[in-house]
């Protein structure tokens, strides 16, 4: 019979969430450092400031990509480990649903 899990998937699923929520509030930020750009008025000035804004919006924009593939492999590992639980439980007792399986 197969080692149980350590991992709960519903822990990484939770995590999941928190990622996803994370990389939600990420996106506004990149999109609100866009939408507050100051006008400097001087245009090496303004070209300083639209390059600093340019590279923080793009920053926030990988960090949420990132954030995305992070919560994708967590709900996929997620399912992975349930999967994998329900398997246990479906060798212990096989027939698994009416005797308590998950």
């Amino acid at each position: 019979m197969p080692a149980e899990s350590e991992v709960d998937p519903a822990l990484l699923a939770a995590a999941a969430a928190r990622v996803a929520a994370a990389r939600d509030d990420v996106h506004a930020a990149a999109e609100m450092v866009v939408d507050q750009l100051p006008d400097a008025g001087e245009r090496r000035t303004q070209e300083l400031l639209d390059s600093l804004v340019d590279h923080a919006a793009d920053a926030l924009r990988v960090l949420t990509e990132e954030l995305t593939g992070t919560a994708r492999s967590l709900r996929a590992a997620a399912g992975r480990y349930a999967e994998a639980e329900r398997a246990v439980v479906l060798q212990v007792h096989p027939g698994g649903a009416d005797r308590g399986a998950p």
